[in-house]
């Protein structure tokens, strides 16, 4: 069962980490995570500048940017990276190095070390007395569908109005209905519905009453034409 080979996997594992047969490890001994860093800042700060300020306690470490001061009785470091990681800064290597010491892993923190490492696997787990039983009433669980992303640039959902905010009544600016937009209008023209409702009232159209308005005033200026020319030629028979 697929419960039982985690079991065992998780047996394995733990038996491996206690006994990976390098024997019990030294005290001040890292984890080759932490060893690897430790070595980095070692080589890193092989050309830093040290001052003593009180011998083997108190130092000035002078690097490529500035100046820090390291105090060893406090564990403590004026850049803070000692503090924060808990593990050996650049100037704690360079203070170890100055100092003639090999390494600088007793200023790391209990956590770093192998030892500390090997207790996180001190417990034993022990194979179960009797199999796994698997009860008749378990539910299947599904994977999650998986929904194929569509194309094109997605819609924007509707924003959340805030309290007491009304909503905003869309009107068309075309055909006066609310509702839509000019763009998605599809309502016709007003002057095609009092066309419409003319024909269907046996009224005269629209056009015919613009022509009877043209004819009207054709009329107009034929007759104020007339008028004009007969007072015209009233006027020069009497001035003859």
């Amino acid at each position: 069962m697929l419960i039982e080979y985690y079991r065992e996997l998780i047996q394995q594992w733990y038996c491996d980490r206690r006994y990976n047969g390098e024997g019990e490890p030294p005290a001040d001994a890292l984890t080759s995570w932490a060893s690897a860093k430790v070595n980095d800042r070692m080589i890193k700060s092989a050309t830093w500048v040290v001052r003593g300020i009180r011998h083997g306690k108190i130092y000035q470490v002078r690097d490529s940017r500035s100046v820090h001061t390291v105090n060893l009785t406090e564990g403590e470091c004026s850049c803070r990276k000692w503090q924060l990681s808990g593990l050996p800064c650049g100037h704690v290597c360079a203070v170890a190095r100055f100092s003639g010491m090999s390494n600088c892993n007793h200023w790391a923190k209990g956590w770093f070390s192998q030892t500390t490492l090997k207790r996180t696997y001190q417990q034993l787990v022990h194979p179960l007395k009797e199999p796994w039983e698997t009860p008749g009433d378990v539910q299947v669980v599904l994977p999650p569908a998986i929904v194929k992303r569509q194309p094109g640039r997605p819609k924007e959902n509707q924003r959340i109005r805030s309290q007491g905010e009304e909503p905003r009544i869309v009107r068309c600016s075309r055909c006066g209905v609310a509702g839509h937009y000019r763009d998605a209008c599809r309502e016709p023209l007003p002057s095609q519905n009092v066309r419409r409702t003319a024909t269907t009232n046996n009224e005269p159209d629209a056009c015919e009453e613009m022509d009877y308005d043209q004819n009207d005033a054709s009329m107009d200026d034929v007759m104020d034409y007339s008028q004009y020319t007969s007072s015209t030629a009233y006027n020069e028979s009497s001035m003859g």
